[in-house]
């Protein structure tokens, strides 16, 4: 009887387990027929399992990741992204849950130098067990066993650590560089003088002449100019970009794309470097091709670099007052903007905007070397200056003139390009054709505007602002506020012949924000945007034997006096007291302004 009892648990935990729901034996059964069911399924449960099953009950065992059997495998997110490795055709895409190269991960165990993934490649069915880390976002390194056939795994199952100690010491690292990333700054920046060497051990060098290196304005960019030795290279120019560096050992690595005429593909242009700051200057070392392979230390390599600093030019000289108090400013078409960025307030740069992108490029780099004095200004309105200049991937010297129109206007006039400071400044570098760029201060205050006041300005020429009634514009400086002008055409329908019968003619309005004016040798600029689209315009204006000739510029300020409309001008009211408490001027500096206005309201419709 105990026997029976023992007999009926023993065959409830093997139905329990699955073999058979064991709510379905609910009859008694004689004991033989008990006795021959129980060995039955003892043999089946006791029988080898096909491979697929033991490849189930493996999945079960060990889809967690350490620690965690019943959590799936999941790859780092550091790793999502594209990537390229050397020897390997297309692009290698890796999400939470697999390697287009490698497969699905099933089981992670994380270890003290690296992670260990043991991966399943339905493709080529077969196992891998790949030991990988991740020195720098853009840089995946790893080893890996070979890669086991399905139908080699042993009975008794498959272990990731059993596989991954199948990896040798001396098995290749392999490294896989991201794709689609930003570029980095570079560990070395400055001017070089450098000398290189081909092959091991540096058998064939070129000392003579000394190789150049520059970097550029963009802080991960740098150009090597390699000069030809005989029997050795032909002279060419490589620019490096770099992409990261890190630590291993006693060595620095740096991921880099080279680009030359002769490179264009992931495999031509992706380098390793190991780089070792010296006393005086860089010691670098080259990888071949795609890898990190092949390079030891940084003076031993497959093409090995012996790199000098050259010393930058010393500023000795700062830019104005009155031009730093405001670090930012723009042309009058936004597309360039000049940043002091040295609180010694001895450092430019420029910037450029690419269309309507708000993302800036750095253009120029320029630093105050010493004021020129060889041409006379009052300090408080005009600043010279030898600047050095470091642009695209090349520097030299350059002369800058800044002159001071009013506090949020000033302009710039930049000479050509020098290889020699002491030349910057001739007249050769200057012409009558060199352009002097107006510069706006950025987010800068509405000012005042000048001549408040009420106008009324017959329309000079057709134009679709024109009022049908009347051809009269009305013209409202400062009045309703001190920094604004506004343009209004005029709207009264009564006794409009041009009027349909109930048609209502609408007024168009513009309206513009002052920022500044000036006289400079009886001319006068005035500088203001569109308050709709911030668009500014330059005005110049100029009395003439009775006669006003005024030019109207968007976008830019130009010296010279142009050509422009003549207009009469009425006024027939002051601004209010409480809208404007500027004093009034006389009639023909109102005439003045008020044509340039008009002006600039036809002219930039």
């Amino acid at each position: 009887m105990e026997a029976q009892k023992t007999l009926r648990r023993t065959t409830t935990r093997k139905l329990m387990g699955g073999l058979i729901p064991a709510k379905a034996i609910q009859v008694q059964m004689p004991l033989l027929l008990q006795f021959l069911l129980l060995t039955f399924l003892t043999g089946c449960a006791a029988s080898p399992a096909s491979w697929s099953e033991r490849h189930g009950q493996f999945r079960r065992r060990n889809r967690g990741t350490a620690g965690d059997s019943n959590a799936p495998c999941r790859l780092p997110t550091a790793w999502d992204g594209q990537w390229f490795q050397s020897g390997i055709p297309g692009v290698i895409s890796i999400n939470e849950t697999s390697m287009t190269s490698k497969g699905d991960c099933l089981q992670h165990k994380a270890e003290k130098y690296s992670d260990k993934y043991l991966f399943l490649d339905r493709k080529e069915n077969c196992y891998t067990c790949v030991a990988a880390s991740l020195p720098h976002p853009n840089v995946l390194q790893y080893k890996e066993s070979l890669c086991m056939p399905m139908d080699e795994v042993p009975a008794e199952g498959l272990s990731i650590d059993g596989l991954c100690n199948d990896i040798r010491g001396d098995a290749p690292l392999y490294s896989m560089f991201r794709l689609n990333t930003s570029p980095e700054t570079c560990p070395f920046r400055g001017r070089f003088s450098f000398t290189y060497a081909l092959g091991p051990q540096g058998y064939r060098t070129c000392q003579y002449p000394r190789s150049e290196a520059q970097s550029c304005v963009k802080e991960s960019e740098i150009m090597l100019h390699y000069k030809s030795c005989p029997d050795l290279t032909e002279e060419r120019k490589v620019k490096l970009e770099c992409y990261g560096t890190w630590r291993s050992g006693e060595n620095r690595y740096l991921l880099g794309r080279i680009t030359h005429h002769m490179a264009s593909s992931n495999e031509e242009t992706f380098r390793c470097f190991i780089y070792k700051q010296t006393k005086n200057g860089v010691q670098i070392s080259q990888s071949a091709d795609a890898t990190c392979n092949a390079i030891e230390t940084a003076t031993e390599g497959p093409l090995t670099l012996t790199m000098v600093q050259e010393p930058d030019p010393v500023p000795q000289c700062n830019f104005p007052t009155w031009l730093t108090q405001a670090k930012e400013w723009h042309d009058m078409t936004s597309s360039t903007q000049f940043v002091f960025s040295s609180p010694e307030a001895r450092a430019l740069r420029q910037y450029s905007f690419n269309g309507t992108s708000a993302v800036r490029e750095l253009t120029l780099n320029t630093t105050c070397l010493r004021q020129d004095n060889s041409t006379e200004g009052p300090a408080d309105s005009f600043f010279r200056a030898v600047t050095f200049v470091v642009r695209g991937c090349g520097s030299g010297f350059t002369c800058l003139n800044w002159r001071r129109r009013s506090d949020q206007v000033v302009q710039l006039q930049q000479g050509r390009f020098s290889p020699y400071a002491d030349q910057a400044c001739s007249d050769g570098n200057f012409s009558n054709a060199t352009e002097w760029i107006t510069l706006v201060a950025h987010a800068s205050r509405e000012v005042p505007c000048p001549f408040p006041g009420h106008y009324l300005i017959p329309t000079a020429q057709p134009s679709r602002y024109a009022s049908r009634c009347g051809e009269m514009t009305k013209v409202t400086i400062g009045c309703n506020r001190n920094t604004v002008v506004q343009f209004q055409t005029h709207s009264d329908t009564t006794d409009c012949p041009a009027a349909e019968p109930g048609e209502i003619i609408e007024s168009t309005s513009m309206e513009f924000t002052c920022h500044g004016h000036w006289m400079d040798k009886k001319v006068g600029y005035f500088v203001a945007s569109e308050r709709r689209n911030l668009t500014k315009h330059c005005f110049i204006y100029q009395e003439d034997n009775g006669v006003l000739r005024l030019t109207s510029i968007p976008n830019r300020c130009p010296v010279s006096l142009n050509s422009g409309e003549q207009f009469n001008v009425t006024q027939f009211s002051e601004c209010s007291r409480h809208h404007s408490a500027a004093p009034p001027r006389t009639a023909l500096t109102w005439l003045t302004v008020l044509t340039a206005l008009l002006a600039l309201f036809v002219m930039s419709r």
